[in-house]
């Protein structure tokens, strides 16, 4: 339509624009090297650099890659992926795994430290705890599936404690939801947070964690070796998260959830509860071993590498 051929052509006049800027920066500051993560503002640093042949590297997180780093992957030093290399369309021989680079704080969850957090919490050690997290903008039809669920999960399930990462725009709707689903006393069981740095604190504690397929949660709760029910969002461009959980499920690795069948969330969430423990075992033992250690390291070491090279 004429709307987006006119927005498509301005669009262009942007993109010169920006790669004038970029070049323009990368002669002021000379990177020895760079890291591109594919975000839009990736693509005219990297045909920048290509014209100041300065070395740069791509990093896909998701299982699929986005357009920016098509783009700019053919005259990458090397391109680096989360997942296994022969997933993405590259060249194979300058593709390397070197998955996605987490915080320290994430590390495998023991029993004593998933108590220990329980603890530091003011939880007992003997509930249940699950942790819903819709990303850092939440999830809002993730949030009203969990309410829905709520009243009979916390019946069915009186050891059943809810820590429900809502995002900050969604906080007093979801408040709001709960309120007008539970009693006063299943209220009690529920704590709502808008927004966390710290969100380890929170899934160490966790028996089961309710998630988007989020390339980067996944990477955290994969190293701390969760139980992970996911709901991919369909929605997102490129269908990255359906392809993350394309490659979850494949793997056994988690229990998938697809939006369609969102009405059961409650079902599979009371079934995950009811799992006997080597069972719950299984499935965080191979989401764990998807988990790729010591991923930063792993970037700057080449980033340091091809700097030493141009």
């Amino acid at each position: 339509d004429v709307k987006t051929l006119l927005l498509n052509f301005r669009d262009l006049f942007r993109f010169i624009y920006g790669t004038l800027e970029a070049w323009r920066l990368l002669g002021k500051i000379r990177p020895d090297s760079i890291l591109l993560k594919g975000g839009f503002v990736c693509v005219p640093v990297g045909l920048a650099a290509r014209f100041r042949r300065i070395p740069y590297l791509t990093h896909d997180s998701d299982a699929v890659p986005g357009l920016a780093n098509r783009l700019t992957s053919k005259y990458a030093t090397y391109n680096t992926t989360a997942l296994p290399a022969e997933l993405y369309p590259y060249d194979q021989t300058k593709t390397i795994q070197v998955g996605i680079p987490i915080r320290k704080e994430f590390i495998v969850t023991t029993e004593n430290i998933r108590n220990s957090a329980k603890l530091s919490l003011g939880i007992d050690t003997e509930a249940r705890v699950l942790l819903s997290v819709g990303g850092g903008l939440g999830a809002q039809r993730l949030n009203i599936a969990l309410v829905n669920a709520s009243r009979l999960l916390l019946t069915n399930n009186t050891e059943l404690i809810i820590i429900h990462l809502t995002g900050k725009k969604l906080f007093d709707e979801t408040e709001h939801l709960y309120s007008s689903v539970l009693s006063n006393e299943m209220l009690k069981r529920v704590t709502l947070i808008d927004f966390t740095t710290d969100i380890y604190k929170y899934s160490e504690a966790a028996d089961i964690v309710l998630t988007r397929a989020g390339a980067t949660n996944i990477a955290e709760f994969a190293t701390q070796g969760k139980l992970c029910i996911v709901v991919p969002n369909p929605m997102l461009t490129g269908g990255q998260q359906l392809h993350n959980a394309k490659v979850l499920q494949d793997a056994a690795a988690a229990i998938i959830l697809y939006e369609e069948n969102l009405g059961e969330l409650g079902a599979v969430i009371d079934s995950a509860i009811h799992l006997t423990d080597a069972e719950k075992n299984n499935l965080g033992t191979k989401l764990n071993a998807l988990a790729i250690p010591d991923s930063a390291d792993k970037l700057a070491i080449l980033l340091l590498e091809i700097a030493e090279i141009s």
